[in-house]
């Protein structure tokens, strides 16, 4: 989206248009599509579909961005002119805090030549009042150059059930097993579940599986970490494990180099020999 913005464009708008479509992807698109610089007739057309829009978090996504993206720049940009030519073409409606929502916030400061972008948005889940994808990246500027960015994205097929294998997880073992024993009796009365359902020939649904993930940007790359229901399940098991190293009092050093700036400029002299500067900023992180 950001190397080829009008190749992207186009495909980005028509899956945001798309009705349609999953909430999550539409949402995802007009995101990428913010990223594009779009231009203000585009962003107009935008606006204006959220009056026509039944999707409460397509909705609530695109009135945040057009809004933060007008009047949250310290500096005007073209994105911001772009913005504010729009926002008053979005849908009135104040829509609550668990819907989609993206944040975009920009400072530079001329006198000390520092500045800074940062974009904050999230997902709303439909199962739940917290968001299932969080997605948020800072980019500092110094002397008019952008450095290197990190930030993190974190994703999950359901909210509600991550938090509820979790919760199986971590919860006191004799405070669940005490509550398993009170269980068990009722369920092996006359009218349990298990039962009803032999003689309804009642066939249980099996249990969907727990999918996630988070990408986290930093100095040294990036880390990609894929979560499952395996995952979860083996916590406490790599959590007893690095106590126990702890306590034996073990050893362990991690160290990383990283280039924190780089910088390349080549430019021909009237030798016809092309001229060349390299610069790195090498870091030590341990």
């Amino acid at each position: 989206a950001q190397l080829y913005p009008k190749v992207a464009r186009p495909v980005l708008f028509r899956i945001y248009q798309n009705t349609g479509e999953a909430t999550e992807v539409r949402v995802a698109a007009f995101y990428a599509l913010m990223k594009t610089n779009p231009p203000a007739q585009l962003l107009q057309r935008i606006a204006q579909f959220t009056n026509d829009d039944l999707n409460p978090q397509v909705i609530s996504a695109v009135q945040s961005a057009i809004k933060t993206a007008a009047y949250n720049q310290k500096v005007p940009t073209q994105l911001a002119k772009n913005a504010q030519a729009a926002v008053n073409l979005l849908n009135p409606k104040v829509m609550p805090i668990q819907y989609s929502k993206k944040n975009i916030r920009s400072y530079y400061n001329q006198q000390l030549n520092l500045g800074y972008k940062q974009a904050f948005s999230y997902i709303g889940s439909d199962d739940g009042f917290l968001p299932s994808n969080i997605f948020y990246a800072f980019r500092p500027q110094f002397g008019g150059f952008n450095r290197k960015s990190f930030g993190f994205a974190a994703m999950s097929s359901s909210l509600d059930a991550l938090t509820d294998l979790l919760e199986d997880q971590y919860s006191d073992a004799p405070s669940s097993s005490s509550h398993r024993s009170q269980k068990q009796p009722q369920q092996q009365g006359p009218w349990s579940f298990e039962k009803i359902n032999n003689m309804l020939h009642i066939q249980p649904s099996e249990q969907e599986q727990v999918e996630a993930s988070l990408t986290v940007s930093t100095l040294v790359g990036k880390r990609f970490f894929a979560i499952d229901n395996h995952t979860v399940e083996q916590l406490p098991q790599m959590f007893k494990k690095a106590a126990a190293s702890l306590r034996s009092g073990e050893n362990f050093n991690y160290t990383k180099m990283a280039n924190t700036f780089t910088l390349n400029v080549a430019f021909p002299t009237a030798m016809g020999l092309t001229f060349t500067f390299s610069l790195q900023i090498p870091t030590l992180l341990y």
